[in-house]
């Protein structure tokens, strides 16, 4: 992706071969490519369109692949970014994929995560 604005329908498109009917990634091979994707992502509707992607896949070997893949890591760089520029709808969609997330106690000791949704849910008034 270049550095112009994104079509959010052209990157579905791109994305539609790993992707199954209800938008959900279908394969283990799919969400390496995807998390690849992920990582390389700056621009925030695609941004979106990938946690949209991970909210719709309900499979827990594929979502446990993504964590291991360092998923969990980057939703954690995505978090802070979105704390820093008080990013509230950014912060939400994240806050739901990270309790989408098939998570250990493990996990949350890896990072500041925890600790940011922690002072998150202290300073909102939203749920």
């Amino acid at each position: 992706m270049g550095s112009g604005p994104i079509d959010p329908k052209e990157l579905l498109n791109d994305l539609d071969c790993f992707l199954g009917r209800d938008g959900e990634v279908k394969s283990t091979e799919g969400i390496t490519k995807i998390f690849n994707l992920m990582k390389d992502s700056q621009k925030m509707v695609s941004r979106c369109i990938y946690l949209n992607i991970l909210l719709q896949t309900r499979a827990q070997d594929i979502l446990a692949k993504f964590i291991r893949l360092g998923g969990y890591k980057l939703l954690n760089t995505w978090l802070t970014g979105s704390k820093a520029t008080n990013n509230v709808p950014f912060l939400q969609q994240i806050l739901l994929t990270l309790q989408h997330l098939p998570l250990t106690v493990d996990h949350l000791k890896q990072n500041n995560t925890a600790k940011l949704v922690k002072q998150l849910s202290k300073s909102s008034d939203d749920e």
